[in-house]
């Protein structure tokens, strides 16, 4: 055999020796390609049900700041008017 078929042999030999191990690592890039989708796809979602819960708790605390709000401005009228009458009351009699 000549050189240049002894090469081609080798060649050969490697090409088929790694050949199995090329078509697992393939395999195996394909398969996480697929699993990275199906991350992606979970993140997605579970950001979309961060977002709405961070939606839903803040017109919650934005109702519960108006409802304080109006209640400390009804506290304040109502120590206004005692106080006025009390004024009154003290200037009157």
């Amino acid at each position: 055999m000549g050189e240049e078929a002894q090469v081609q042999a080798q060649v050969q030999h490697v090409y088929c020796k790694h050949e199995e191990d090329i078509q697992g690592l393939k395999s195996d890039v394909k398969n996480l390609l697929g699993w990275q989708r199906t991350q992606n796809g979970s993140i997605n979602r579970i950001e979309e049900k961060v977002d709405h819960l961070t939606e839903y708790f803040q017109d919650k605390l934005h109702k519960i700041f108006l409802v304080v709000l109006v209640a400390c401005l009804g506290l304040i009228g109502n120590l206004i008017f005692l106080v006025s009458k009390v004024l009154v009351s003290k200037g009157g009699g």
